[in-house]
């Protein structure tokens, strides 16, 4: 079985481009409009206006031989290119790495840092239209000044067509793969379509653990950024309560923040091949997601190297990291709650066994398996 892969950003940080880094064989080709670093399996694909350029796709595509076509994105994808592309007779999957990127709303937070009702429930994300500061606060207000303000927004008008573009887009693909029976769950309320499976992708083959000794209190770690959604406030909240002075906070990744509390360490971005440097640098790993993080790349290689986890109870953290025991949960948003769990950690540490690690994981081999199994299944 061969894969042609597409992404739309392939850079060197992101969960979504290590996943398809790691997944992607030696003679695979990897499909995309913006990179970031060299990869000799990388073709990049110009764009015309907001979309791949059809013409300059196909030249890149035509000499390839592949079973499978693979989206992992749909930014730039039309419908047209996934049209020409069943023409070859192969497959076309798309994996789901989160599912706010297919959401009828495609957005995760609005202008008051809230996550908004939205029509299919409390947690489902809303809307570009918070975006607009004049739009009055009520949302019904809103509603009704939609179809005049979508005339003289062009930015508006974007957002209003996008659930039907993704509707016409899904309609060419065969098979849709999610991270986690959270993921599914939540996007089945918009997506009614057939052909939907869960892979967990917790396969981590470029990770060695390196050994870190017991130290005498255990040092905490974020990795991830500052976008609201991440939750980083959250902790920042939280910390700012603790009155142990012995407590240290490792903050890694695009982290922009004032600091003034030297218990807090901002350490800045690294490479994704020096990820197995900052996992020996702490002992307890903060995942603190404001929004319903449907799988979460960082959390898997914390676990195999046997790091206590803490995540917000909005995560798929308890289904992802299924009966593991240094695993703790605290409340969405609320940093009492997280507090007196870093709290509990710091004061269990002395029993917490730092050998114990999360071994329940795939191999690639294992992975792409599943997904031969999937595409092919109903050929047996």
């Amino acid at each position: 079985m061969r894969i042609l892969h597409y992404i739309d950003h392939f850079k060197d940080d992101g969960g979504s481009s290590c996943f398809v880094k790691e997944l992607a064989l030696e003679d695979e080709t990897i499909l995309t409009p913006k990179v970031d670093f060299e990869e000799r399996r990388i073709k990049k694909v110009l764009l015309k206006g907001n979309f791949l350029d059809i013409q300059d796709f196909f030249e890149k595509v035509d000499n390839e031989k592949f079973d499978i076509f693979l989206l992992h994105s749909l930014k730039f994808m039309t419908p047209e290119i996934l049209s020409e592309m069943k023409k070859k007779d192969v497959k076309i999957g798309y994996i789901s790495h989160d599912y706010y990127s297919i959401c009828e709303r495609v957005v995760l937070i609005n202008n008051r840092n809230m996550l908004c009702s939205g029509p299919y429930g409390k947690n489902c994300i809303y809307c570009y239209l918070d975006k607009y500061p004049f739009i009055p606060i009520t949302r019904q207000i809103r509603d009704l000044l939609f179809p005049f303000l979508s005339l003289i927004l062009k930015r508006l008008r974007y957002y209003r067509d996008r659930k039907n573009f993704f509707d016409e887009i899904f309609t060419s693909i065969d098979k849709i793969i999610y991270p986690s029976k959270k993921s599914y769950e939540i996007t089945d309320r918009f997506l009614k379509l057939k052909g939907k499976s869960v892979i967990i992708n917790n396969f981590q083959k470029e990770l060695v653990c390196l050994k870190r000794g017991k130290e005498k209190y255990p040092i905490f770690a974020f990795i991830g950024h500052s976008s609201f959604h991440k939750g980083l406030q959250t902790l920042l909240k939280a910390f700012k309560l603790l009155e142990n002075k012995n407590i240290k906070l490792l903050l890694y990744g695009d982290v922009r923040i004032k600091n003034k509390d030297r218990r807090i360490i901002v350490k800045g971005k690294f490479r994704s091949e020096k990820i197995n440097e900052v996992l020996k640098s702490f002992d307890v790993l903060v995942f603190p997601s404001i929004w319903p993080e449907t799988s979460g790349r960082v959390i898997f290689e914390g676990a195999k190297c046997g790091k206590v986890i803490i995540s917000s109870n909005l995560t798929a953290a308890k289904e992802l990291l299924k009966g593991y025991q240094k695993l703790y949960i605290f409340e969405n948003r609320n940093h009492l709650d997280l507090k007196s769990v870093i709290e509990r950690v710091f004061k269990d540490w002395q029993k917490i066994d730092i050998d114990s690690k999360y071994s329940k994981f795939d191999s690639v081999e294992m992975y792409r398996e599943k997904l031969k199994d999937l595409f092919l299944e109903n050929q047996k």
